[in-house]
């Protein structure tokens, strides 16, 4: 339903570019990036993709650098086993996102989400906290809201492993009540062009106790 291409410079990872349907770019066979030399990653992106999602071939100065290639379309169900691998090694790299979070009010916005937030997507906006055991996460979207962007919610336990996930659909969505201590992102990707900006209106976030 959507796709995004964005180009990092490396190892910082800062954007230097970027291309996505969200812009109202057509998938045309061939986009080129004008870049000065240097090291990039290229992060290609899609959403509600198809049962037969196709990678584009990459070149560089006309030299094929990554070929294109048909993907599984389940190549994501790792996640689903992903949390049988947790262990003291993954709570010990992460410990320090929970107390992070608590004392987000306080601390500098960018420093905290430069810290939490993964490598970002011009077209994606987030927004995060935290949830504790027997807490639900309740969110309250607003119509326009659901029409033009794709609306994600993940879970995550203190070692950062994901816990469930979902695409909210309706206007007030109702998680079941966390199983344990953690945290949780909301994904906000741009689907219709034409799409109005977020407004704090649009999405109301909140916890409360779990029955």
């Amino acid at each position: 339903r959507a796709w995004s291409i964005v180009i990092y410079d490396y190892p910082g990872a800062r954007t230097v570019a970027h291309l996505g349907s969200a812009a109202g770019e057509a998938p045309a066979s061939t986009h080129t990036f004008e870049l000065p030399p240097g090291k990039y990653v290229v992060s290609v992106r899609y959403y509600e993709w198809t049962r037969s999602p196709r990678l584009p071939a990459v070149s560089a100065d006309d030299s094929p650098v990554i070929p294109g290639h048909d993907l599984d379309p389940d190549t994501n169900d790792f996640y689903h086993d992903l949390i049988r691998r947790r262990g003291l090694l993954s709570r010990c790299l992460h410990f320090y996102v929970y107390p992070l979070l608590r004392l987000a009010p306080w601390l500098p916005r960018r420093w905290v989400e430069r810290e939490y937030l993964p490598v970002g997507n011009p077209e994606t906006s987030f927004r995060y906290g935290v949830v504790e055991p027997g807490e639900r996460l309740v969110l309250r979207a607003s119509r326009r809201l659901l029409a033009g962007y794709g609306v994600y919610v993940c879970r995550y336990g203190r070692d950062s492993l994901p816990l469930d996930w979902q695409r909210v659909t309706t206007h007030d969505a109702r998680l079941d009540p966390a199983r344990e201590r953690g945290f949780y992102v909301v994904r906000l990707h741009q689907f219709d062009p034409s799409a109005p900006d977020i407004g704090a209106q649009d999405l109301e976030i909140r916890t409360e106790p779990g029955a």
